[in-house]
């Protein structure tokens, strides 16, 4: 047993290294071009964020609200790389910076995130922050050489420079959301015709719903979100196409690589979903495809699947602290936790008020999409009806109650980051609207058999 044990571990550790090394190594390759060969790509998508503003409604939407703030910074950071100081510019992922115009260099902030955009100093010669927090004006300063303070944020790894810095040699923002709105529905109809075929249609219409009821589709439009849901989407078919041979063990394995990944290229926007959506997809193949009961085991099951995803999102996000402090002699861990302290409360908070805002408003739009799937599913099936043995349903559906209700947990524990970054955190509650609809789907009948009908329904659409 304790080889068995051993073995595993040199397995996870291995597997660890590995991947530090080679998020390392694609930093590194992706960084190694001059700035200038994508300068073009780069004032062409500061005059469209410019155009955009702050936040940018498509369609109009509310739902579909783009925070250019962190575009932004993703368009910056990548043209703030310098191929002569290449760890470092990876390492630090400051902005604002060339080599010839930056004049003041600051470490990471702490709290709500400085913008520069005025370029003015003090008599001390220190550099004023904005009033309002502005990276949209920063950024179009910056690129046409009115910015001369850099700043530092060495607290995530912002491996979606691995993307978007070689992309930016060909295109600029405009072109990339393009670019990631066909790579979107490419892996939407590959995930969805795959759980249509590996559990059911049902479940498959329930995913469909779900994505897309909480603007999916909306977050190709942002390079902050995107590379999050392509990381979960790719998860979820590697997951689906190897279904029939993983086990357990395998699963984990599956999930804290997974987990290592999103840390890698997120933001801290919904990586939850990294993790809560291959849960989902695993356990309804077992629950509908290989008809499996509900257990015990499946709630010990969740419990450690969280646990390794969670040493493996948190490993991979410790390891950059470590990593910058130790070449560099920086401040990363001290900054990086201030930041996760005051993400969890920030300042002055009142909890218990703003954990019932973001419940409130989190929640309203789950139930909202939930009732609105409910009427459509009593106008399309007039013959349904619906079982009272709601005691035995909720029983046998433990498992999945569990993950739905993770959302809230992650928003009660990042109350902060939550609220602050409604804009995005509430897609974290596609895991709650899909546990409602699949409870729905257990608890319906056709009246004319009178039979139990909670697994094919509704593949006649």
């Amino acid at each position: 047993m304790k080889n068995i044990i051993f073995k595993k571990f040199l397995l996870y550790f291995f597997t660890f290294i590995l991947l530090i090394l080679v998020f390392n190594l694609s930093l590194y390759c992706a960084c190694s071009f001059p700035s200038d060969l994508i300068k073009k790509n780069v004032k062409e998508s500061a005059d469209v964020l410019l155009n955009e503003g702050n936040f940018y409604s498509i369609l109009n939407l509310e739902n579909a609200r783009n925070d250019n703030y962190t575009d932004s910074l993703v368009i910056n950071e990548s043209y703030s790389i310098d191929n002569n100081d290449i760890i470092y510019s990876y390492m630090s992922g400051r902005k604002n910076y060339r080599k010839n115009l930056t004049k003041v260099s600051l470490p990471d902030v702490t709290g709500n995130l400085l913008s520069f955009s005025n370029n003015n100093y003090n008599d001390l010669g220190k550099p004023i922050a904005d009033e309002e927090y502005d990276t949209v004006k920063e950024l179009h300063e910056f690129v046409n050489g009115n910015v001369t303070t850099s700043v530092n944020y060495s607290r995530y790894w912002h491996g979606y420079l691995v993307i978007f810095r070689p992309l930016l040699l060909l295109f600029n923002i405009l072109e990339l959301r393009i670019l990631l709105a066909i790579i979107f529905i490419a892996l939407f109809i590959w995930l969805i015709s795959l759980i249509n075929k590996k559990i059911n249609t049902s479940v498959a219409i329930i995913f469909s719903y779900s994505l897309i009821g909480f603007g999916y589709f909306f977050e190709s439009y942002s390079l902050q979100g995107a590379p999050l849901f392509i990381i979960m989407m790719i998860s979820s078919i590697v997951l689906l196409l190897n279904i029939e041979k993983y086990d357990k063990n395998k699963f984990y394995y599956h999930i804290f690589i997974t987990a290592c990944v999103a840390n890698f290229v997120d933001y801290l926007t919904v990586p939850l979903l990294t993790l809560g959506i291959p849960l989902y997809i695993y356990i309804l193949y077992n629950k509908y495809y290989l008809r499996a009961t509900y257990s015990k085991q499946d709630l010990k099951f969740i419990v450690f699947s969280s646990i390794i995803w969670l040493l493996g999102y948190g490993m991979t996000w410790v390891s950059k602290w470590i990593l910058f402090d130790l070449l560099y002699n920086g401040n990363g861990i001290i900054s990086a936790i201030s930041q996760i302290k005051y993400r969890s409360y920030g300042e002055n908070t009142d909890f218990y008020y703003y954990l019932l805002l973001a419940v409130i408003f989190f929640v309203t739009i789950t139930l909202t999409l939930f009732l609105a799937y409910f009427t459509l599913l009593l106008i399309i099936k007039k013959d349904i009806k619906f079982s009272k043995d709601y005691k035995n349903i909720i029983k046998n559906n433990l498992h999945i109650v569990l993950i739905s209700i993770m959302p809230i947990a992650w928003s009660t524990i990042l109350l902060n980051h939550s609220i602050y970054h409604t804009v995005f955190t509430h897609r974290n509650f596609i895991l709650l609207l899909i546990g409602l609809l699949v409870c729905i789907n257990d608890c319906q009948y056709v009246e004319n058999t009178r039979s139990k009908h909670n697994i094919d329904f509704p593949a006649d659409l």
